[in-house]
């Protein structure tokens, strides 16, 4: 029996297993309003690209080298129905054939090595003249995106919880970067849309 199928922009989907809350046409129409339903040329190629040189970036490459010579040292160690030749890779989308536990391509809100950065870098404070022509050259008020990204959080998207309210300390002076991992954020949601809770 189907009691509610929407309350106060989630969608409800209700069965006899299980009660699903979602925010799928909330992120379309917040992805409507600024225009961002269809990914433009510019937006395809706006990615927060980590720094290789960066101290978080290198402990990431020592960790994975790390990671791969135990895997290597101990499968040999491991019972044979353990050992890494032994699993099947089914080949899905989230398949890594150098460890089929760990899904390589799974989406994330942030990028892992942006914390660093984002912590270093502070733009114009709110109000000034830097501020507004920043604003208007990243095209979005970053207070409004991030209040409409902290509604999708508080309802049934708790995934991006640390990412917004991280964001959310930069609020009063957000540099250009802080716009772009705000943008990614959004696109996280985008690709994410049917999830719930």
């Amino acid at each position: 029996m189907l009691v509610v199928d929407d309350y106060n922009g989630v969608e409800i989907r209700q069965t006899e297993h299980y009660i699903e809350m979602l925010c799928e046409n909330y992120i379309n129409c917040l992805l409507r309003s600024h225009g961002w339903e269809t990914p433009s040329k510019k937006m395809q190629d706006e990615k927060v690209e980590p720094d290789i040189s960066s101290p978080t970036a290198a402990a990431i490459a020592t960790l994975t080298a790390l990671e791969l010579a135990y895997e290597t040292k101990m499968s040999k160690s491991l019972p044979s129905f353990l050992q890494k030749k032994e699993i099947k890779d089914h080949g899905g989308a989230n398949s890594n054939p150098k460890n089929p536990f760990h899904i390589s391509n799974r989406p994330t809100p942030l990028p892992s090595d942006c914390i660093d950065l984002m912590y270093s870098e502070m733009g114009p404070k709110e109000g000034t003249a830097h501020h507004t022509a920043l604003e208007k050259k990243m095209g979005f008020s970053y207070r409004n995106l991030l209040g409409e990204l902290m509604y999708a959080y508080m309802t049934c998207r708790c995934d991006i919880g640390y990412a917004v309210t991280t964001l959310s300390k930069f609020s009063t002076s957000p540099s250009e970067f802080h716009y772009k991992l705000l943008k990614t954020v959004t696109k996280y949601l985008k690709a994410t849309a049917n999830w719930g809770i």
